[in-house]
């Protein structure tokens, strides 16, 4: 696996809405986990910057998984958060492929959650969860923990 210092050479910050501290303990979330068996999964992927991290830090040697709508966030009850419907639309499916460019065994689920989860049944040893609403999270805690290796990670 890359050093983070090696990664700091590619762009992600640039696409993410986490600061290099918050990149980092995710990188360290996701190098716990390389020897567990399992595939890797981010919901909720925005402008990509963090699926390009845990792609060039996976160098190819574990499906990774990107889910997300593109479409922004959906309608939510008043309670639920203080986004509203729409935000987060300002990405694309093309830009985040672009984005991943020369990357390798990774793919991306475009539609809403839970939806684009459904069929898929193997082992899960690490998600990054970023969906922004209780009802998203709810769900992908739902479809994926059951899926969870032991000693797998889930970051929210």
């Amino acid at each position: 696996m890359k050093s983070l210092k090696e990664l700091q050479t590619v762009p992600m910050l640039k696409y993410s809405l986490l600061d290099d501290k918050r990149m980092g303990v995710l990188y360290k979330c996701l190098s716990e986990t390389l020897h567990l068996e399992g595939a890797v999964y981010e919901c909720g992927v925005f402008f990509g910057g963090t699926a390009l991290l845990l792609a060039t830090a996976l160098e190819g040697r574990k499906t990774l998984r990107l889910f997300d709508s593109f479409e922004g966030l959906p309608e939510a009850p008043p309670e639920d958060n203080h986004h509203k419907k729409g935000d987060f639309s300002q990405t694309s499916f093309a830009h985040v492929a672009q984005l991943m460019g020369e990357q390798t065994n990774f793919s991306i689920h475009k539609g809403w959650l839970p939806d684009s989860l459904e069929g898929l049944e193997e082992t899960v040893s690490f998600v990054h969860l970023d969906v922004d609403l209780y009802k998203s999270y709810h769900d992908c805690l739902d479809n994926i923990y059951p899926r969870l290796t032991e000693g797998g990670y889930h970051c929210l």
